[in-house]
């Protein structure tokens, strides 16, 4: 990997900030001590084993260890040397997420596709239950007839009723002969 800008790193996939490393994986190191993104260093490596040393004022102090350790942001003023333990505190590791699929990624790909369609193929194959409703058969002229003849008194109800309503919203009587005689 080349160095980048700290604004290119904040946009790549990572998980969340860890203090717990399992070795063989990679991870982000980033100084955690600096406030300005010009001023921040990140290295990328691979998480080796965790180590204690005992300080002058007898404390132990937990440091990491890591193998190949690259630059991944570099300050403009940044040193060329590259230390291959952190201490766990004033980092922060963060666990790279891997862009690039894996042979075993791949391979489990080819599996669920070929999976996926064998089961295709056997529901293909299985046999379909036919509805016991039938649409369209003997009876679809006197169904039809009954249901057209349903649907006009129906029709023929509702428009007396509205009718019916209306009259009686104006305030008017219902019209009969001897009304209109007089």
């Amino acid at each position: 990997m080349s160095t980048i800008s700290y604004e290119e790193f904040s946009s790549l996939p990572k998980k969340e900030p860890t203090k717990t490393l399992i070795p063989g994986k990679q991870y982000y190191i980033k100084n955690g001590r600096r406030k300005r993104n010009d001023y921040i260093d990140v290295y990328v490596g691979t998480f080796d084993k965790s180590t204690y040393f005992t300080e002058y004022n007898g404390k132990k102090k937990e440091y990491f260890q890591f193998t190949e350790l690259k630059y991944l942001v570099k300050p403009s003023w940044g040193g060329e040397t590259i230390s291959s333990g952190f201490a766990k505190s004033g980092w922060i590791y963060m666990e790279v997420i891997p862009t690039s699929p894996t042979e075993e990624d791949i391979e489990n790909k080819k599996d669920n596709m070929i999976e996926l369609k064998e089961f295709i193929d056997e529901q293909k194959v299985l046999p379909v239950e036919k509805p016991t409703i039938s649409f369209v058969g003997e009876n679809y002229r006197k169904a039809k007839k009954s249901f057209e003849k349903r649907n006009a008194i129906q029709s023929q109800g509702e428009a007396r009723a509205r009718s019916r309503s209306r009259s009686h919203s104006r305030g008017g009587k219902r019209k009969t002969r001897k009304n209109i005689t007089k």
